[in-house]
C-alpha cells in the first residue's frame, strides 16, 4: 500500500471512529442524526411506572393505552399522589386529525353538600369523610380508552395488578409521605396493614410490600369498570364513606360524568400551544405566556446581564396571572366563567397588562386587580406521553392533599381524596387574608377549581413538538409556564429547562418563593437584584414537579422527568429501549430495524415476553453483574480505536521494512544525501 493510500484508509477509519462517537454522546435537542427508529416516550414521577408505560407502547399500545396503563401504577407506586380514589385533568392530541381533546374528569360534589357545610369548622373539609368528592379517574380513562385505545382495557391494569400481588418497593417520595403523616394515618387500618410494621413503625424506603386487597379491587375493574360506579366497587365506597357519618351516595357516583370540555390553544413563536380550559387553570398559563411575548425573550435574556429584569418581568406577569384566577370556576354553574377564560387568553388585553409592568420596581398586590384564597393541592401527579403515531397525553391527576382525606379502605384499598378542601368557603374572610372566590363556593355536584395545566405544544405541521404538565400545588401555573420558556424561548435543553432553577408567586402574600436545596436555588445575586427592585423573597422546600417529553426537528424524542420528585423518563426506540434521568438518551438505529419508509416494522414483543412481577420487558432490566449499555458502547468504541493503532502500526512497519531494503538496493549508485532525504518523520503517519 502507497503512503498515500494508508493517509486515506487511517484518515477514514479515524472519522468513522469520530462520527460513532459524537452521535453516541450527543446530549443536544438539536441534533441532525437521523432517528427514525423512534417510537414513543413516556414521562413520570416513577420509574417503575414509565416502564410499565413504555412497555405497552412496546405491545403496540397507543399513547392513550400507555398513559391508563402508567397512571394505574401510579396510584400504587404513589399512592399519596393520585388514584383511582381521585380525579384530574386529560389532555389528548391526535396526529392524523390534529385535534385535540380536553377530559375534565375533576371530582364533584356530593348531592348533600352545601355552601356552608365547612363553615367554623374548615378542618373537616381537609381530613376525614366529609372531606371527599365523587372520584373521576376510573371512568375518564375508560372514556379516553374507547375513543383511542388500542390494546384490551384488561392488559392496562394487569402490568399494576401483578405488582400489587408480587410486591415492589416503596421508593423515596412514598417513604417520605408516610413518615411525615404517621400521625394521621396510622389510625386508619388500611393504611396501617400495608405501609406499617407489626410493631406500628412506618416502613422505610426500597422495604419490599404488597397490596393484595387492591390487587382483587384492580382485577375487578379491569373486567368491569363501571363496577367501580354502579356495582360492587361503588357500594363498598359509600358503605366506606357513610360508615363513619359522610355524605357521599351511590347515586353521586351514579350520577359523575367525565366531562368534555373546550380545548384553549395560543401560540407561543410559531407553534400552537393546547391547554385546558375550566375547571383547570390553563387560561392562566396562556395568560402569563400573552403577556410576556411582548418582550421578545431571547436566550441573551438569562445572561448574567439581564437575567434579574427577566425573573422580574417573569414574575410580575405570574402576579397578574394569579390576580385572575378568582374568576374561573364551573362553567356548568357559572357561565360567566367562560367570558373570563376569553379574557384572560385575549393576546390584546395581555399586552395591555404588559404595559404596566415597571422594569424598576414591584407593586401592591391589589395593584394586579385580584386578591383571592388560593387553595393547595399538595397530592398530584402528572405523566406526558407521545406514542408511535405521534398522539400525545397529558394527564394531570391528584388526590388534593397527601393521602387525600387520610382514608384507604381496607376493604378495597382505595385512597379517597379530600377535594371538598378545595372549594371557597363564605364568611371565612378576615383582616388579613384574601377574600373567597364566589364561583368557587361548594355546590351539589360542581367541581372545584385546580391549579393544573396539563399542556401540548405542536409545530406548524401539526406533529407534537412538546408534552408537558406538573404538580405541585399553587406552583404548577408558575413552573409550567417557566418551563415552556426555558426550552422554547432561552433554548435551553429539555434536561436543562426542568433542572433550571424556579421562582414562584401567587400575589397573596406578596412573596417570592425560591427553592432552598441547591442545584435549584436560584443564585443570591439574583435574589439581592430582585430585592432591589422592591420583592420579597423567602426560601421554601415546596417545589412544582415537571414531567416533559420533547421532539426536535429531526425527529428525537428526549423526556425529563424532574429530579425534584426522583421521577424517570424512558425514551423508545423500535427496538430499544433507553432508561435515564436527567441524562440524553443514547440511540442504536440501524436499517434493519426500518422499513423501506423509514419506519419502525410493526413487529412487537408479546405479553409473553413479560415477566412476572412488573409486566415490564425484560431488556429493561439490567442483571446484577451485567454491563449496562452506555458501558458496552464504550468498550466497543474503545476496541475499535485499538484496531486502528494496530492496523497503523502494521502499516507502518511493513513501509519502514519496504523502504529500507528501497535504500540497500540505491546505496552504491546515489549520494548519502539523496536517500536521507526520503526518509518520513514519524509524525507524518500520526
Amino acid at each position: 500500500m502507497s503512503l498515500k493510500r494508508f493517509k486515506f484508509v487511517t484518515l477514514a477509519v479515524v472519522a468513522v471512529v469520530t462520527v460513532v462517537l459524537t452521535q453516541s454522546s450527543d446530549c443536544s435537542d438539536s441534533s441532525n442524526q437521523k432517528r427514525s427508529g423512534l417510537y414513543g416516550a413516556v414521562a413520570s414521577d416513577s420509574e417503575v411506572c414509565s416502564k410499565i408505560g413504555a412497555d405497552v407502547i412496546r405491545d403496540a399500545g397507543t399513547a392513550i393505552d400507555a398513559a391508563i396503563a402508567t397512571l394505574i401504577c401510579l396510584g400504587l407506586i404513589h399512592p399519596h399522589s393520585s388514584g383511582i380514589g381521585g380525579g384530574g385533568y386529560m389532555l389528548l392530541y391526535k396526529r392524523a386529525t390534529k385535534t385535540a381533546t380536553y377530559l375534565d374528569f375533576r371530582e364533584t360534589a356530593p348531592g348533600a353538600s352545601t355552601p356552608d357545610m365547612f363553615v367554623k369548622r374548615s378542618w373537616k373539609s381537609i381530613k376525614g369523610e366529609l372531606s371527599v368528592a365523587v372520584p373521576g379517574e376510573i371512568l375518564a380513562m375508560y372514556n379516553a380508552w374507547k375513543t383511542q385505545g388500542h390494546l384490551p382495557w384488561k392488559r392496562l391494569f394487569q402490568p399494576t395488578i401483578d405488582l400489587a400481588s408480587n410486591g415492589f418497593k416503596i421508593d423515596e417520595p412514598l417513604a417520605k409521605v408516610i413518615k411525615s403523616t404517621t400521625k394521621d394515618i396510622f389510625k386508619e387500618k388500611g393504611f396501617r396493614e400495608v405501609y406499617f410494621h407489626e410493631d406500628g413503625t412506618p416502613r422505610n424506603e426500597s422495604e419490599n410490600i404488597t397490596d393484595p386487597v387492591f390487587a382483587k379491587t384492580l382485577t375487578e375493574l379491569a373486567e368491569d369498570p363501571f363496577s367501580f360506579y354502579n356495582g360492587s366497587i361503588a357500594r363498598a365506597i359509600v358503605k366506606d364513606i357513610q360508615d363513619r357519618g359522610g355524605i357521599l351516595t351511590l347515586e353521586d357516583l351514579q350520577n359523575f360524568k367525565a366531562t368534555t370540555r373546550r380545548v384553549l390553544s395560543s401560540f407561543v413563536n410559531d407553534d400552537i400551544l393546547y391547554t385546558t380550559s375550566a375547571t383547570s387553570s390553563g387560561s392562566t398559563l396562556i395568560m402569563i405566556l400573552n403577556i410576556l411575548k411582548g418582550f421578545k425573550f431571547t436566550p441573551d435574556s438569562i445572561s448574567a446581564n439581564n437575567v434579574v429584569q427577566t425573573w422580574h418581568r417573569i414574575i410580575e406577569a405570574v402576579k397578574f396571572g394569579y390576580a385572575y384566577r378568582p374568576f374561573l370556576g364551573d362553567p356548568d354553574f357559572h357561565p360567566e366563567v367562560e367570558e373570563s377564560i376569553d379574557l384572560q387568553i385575549n393576546a390584546t388585553y395581555a399586552e395591555e397588562l404588559r404595559q404596566k409592568i415597571w422594569d424598576n420596581t414591584t407593586h401592591d398586590p391589589l395593584y394586579y386587580g385580584g386578591f383571592y384564597d388560593p387553595m393547595p393541592d399538595f397530592g398530584t401527579t402528572h405523566l406526558s406521553v407521545i406514542g408511535p403515531t405521534g398522539d400525545a397525553v397529558s394527564v394531570t391527576s391528584t388526590l388534593g392533599r397527601y393521602f387525600g382525606a387520610k382514608i384507604r379502605s381496607y376493604k378495597t384499598g382505595i385512597v379517597y381524596n379530600n377535594h371538598m378542601s378545595t372549594f371557597s368557603l363564605p364568611n371565612t374572610t378576615k383582616s388579613y387574608q384574601p377574600k373567597p372566590s364566589k364561583a368557587n363556593y361548594i355546590e351539589p355536584g360542581k367541581r372545584s377549581v385546580s391549579t393544573a395545566c396539563p399542556t401540548i405544544v405542536v409545530d406548524k405541521d401539526g406533529s407534537v413538538r412538546m408534552v408537558v404538565g406538573g404538580s405541585g400545588a399553587l406552583r404548577i401555573t408558575s413552573g409550567v409556564p417557566m418551563v415552556i420558556m426555558n426550552k422554547l424561548w432561552f433554548g435551553l435543553s429539555l434536561e436543562k429547562s426542568i433542572d433550571r432553577p424556579r421562582l414562584h408567586h401567587q400575589l397573596f402574600p406578596n412573596i417570592i418563593y425560591y427553592e432552598r436545596n441547591s442545584p435549584y436555588s436560584v443564585p443570591k445575586p439574583v435574589r439581592d437584584g430582585l430585592k432591589a427592585l422592591g420583592h420579597e423573597l423567602r426560601w421554601s422546600n415546596r417545589y412544582c414537579a415537571i414531567q416533559g417529553v420533547y421532539r426536535n426537528e429531526s425527529g428525537q424524542l428526549y423526556g425529563k422527568s424532574d429530579p425534584r420528585k426522583t421521577g424517570v423518563a424512558v425514551v423508545l426506540q423500535a427496538r430499544n429501549v433507553v432508561l435515564y434521568s436527567g441524562q440524553p438518551p443514547t440511540t442504536f438505529p440501524t436499517s434493519k430495524a426500518r422499513n423501506k419508509t423509514g419506519q419502525p416494522p410493526p413487529t412487537f414483543p408479546t405479553s409473553k415476553a413479560r415477566n412476572k412481577t412488573g409486566g415490564t420487558h425484560t431488556s429493561y432490566h439490567k442483571k446484577k453483574g451485567s454491563l449496562g449499555k452506555g458501558a458496552i458502547v464504550g468498550i466497543v468504541l474503545g476496541l475499535l480505536i485499538l484496531v486502528v493503532i494496530i492496523i497503523g502500526a502494521i502499516y507502518w512497519f511493513k513501509f519502514k521494512s519496504k523502504e529500507k531494503n528501497n535504500l540497500k538496493k540505491t546505496k552504491t549508485s546515489r549520494p548519502r544525501h539523496l536517500y536521507r532525504r526520503q526518509q518520513i518523520p514519524l509524525n507524518t503517519l500520526r
